[in-house]
């Protein structure tokens, strides 16, 4: 069944509460509410990401309308405030039903369109609103996961409650065959607090001898001392021009004003602040540090 989003969206907003939403969403997108549903018994999954702003950084308007994160986190089992909420859920799920036009399109448009899936060689639908085994948000999470903390053993021991739950291409995916670069920044905050925020650029392209990949999955994650572990916070393809942006070595060492992106929420890092910029040129995957 081929979910229509904005006709769902405008379906939700039409109810007059948050246990109404849950019900029309569970009848017009019963895949949709039964992979939220599923999510409540997948605890690894949830904690695996971090927390974002529900805000365009481009536009400057709400992403996605508060009362349809209220339902998603309704059939979640997640409580979804419409400033700061989860990451993983807003991002994913939240997406789908966003309406808001941005210059790079709709933000749907990184789950519905084939490009990360094709680029990684997964020959089905496994990152998509219907999947055809596992969940869109737990199969993101694996896949990014494995990706981000490959030098992460504690965290990776943690994705691997969810091998039962996501599709089996994902589960022996050769994650060894991919070439990652990576972006750095380390940022300190009050007290002893350190915030490590990271961006992988994964190379979409078949051939492994391609220098300058004409596609690259943007995977940025942070590492926050306070949170002990490791948190995911989105994902999406982004063009050469883009990557190779990001890729600028005069951009290293020392920067005065380092900032969150991608709508990053990070406890106490609300202005731009000092730190320091490491890049990592593509590497095989396994050799990402």
């Amino acid at each position: 069944m081929t979910i229509g989003f904005d006709d769902l969206a405008r379906a939700l907003l039409r109810t007059r509460s948050t246990e109404r939403a849950a019900a029309v969403l569970a009848a017009r997108a019963p895949t949709l509410h039964a992979q939220l549903a599923a999510l409540r018994d997948q605890p690894a999954t949830l904690a695996a990401w971090g927390l974002s702003r529900n805000r365009d950084e481009n536009v400057g308007a709400a992403i996605v309308e508060p009362r349809l994160l209220a339902a998603i986190g309704r059939v979640a089992g997640v409580e979804l405030p419409g400033d700061v909420c989860h990451a993983g859920l807003l991002h994913t799920y939240g997406y789908l039903l966003s309406r808001l036009p941005t210059p790079y399109g709709l933000k749907r448009e990184r789950w519905t369109e084939p490009r990360i899936e094709r680029g990684l060689a997964l020959r089905r639908p496994v990152l998509r609103p219907e999947p055809h085994a596992g969940t869109l948000l737990t199969n993101a999470t694996w896949l990014l996961g494995h990706i981000a903390w490959v030098r992460r053993s504690s965290a990776l021991r943690a994705l691997r409650a969810l091998r039962d739950t996501v599709a089996p291409e994902l589960a022996g995916y050769a994650f060894d065959r991919l070439r990652v670069a990576r972006i750095r920044e380390t940022v300190r905050l009050a007290g002893t607090a350190t915030v490590h925020l990271h961006t992988d650029l994964v190379a979409l392209d078949a051939r492994r001898d391609v220098v300058r990949p004409r596609y690259a999955l943007l995977v940025h994650w942070i590492d926050d001392s306070r949170a002990g572990r490791p948190l995911l916070q989105t994902a999406f393809p982004v063009t050469r021009r883009v990557a190779d942006a990001l890729l600028d070595g005069s951009r290293a060492g020392r920067d005065p004003a380092l900032r969150t992106r991608y709508n990053t929420y990070v406890v106490g890092f609300d202005a731009p602040r000092p730190g320091r910029r490491r890049i990592e040129p593509y590497t095989n995957c396994s050799m990402s540090r």
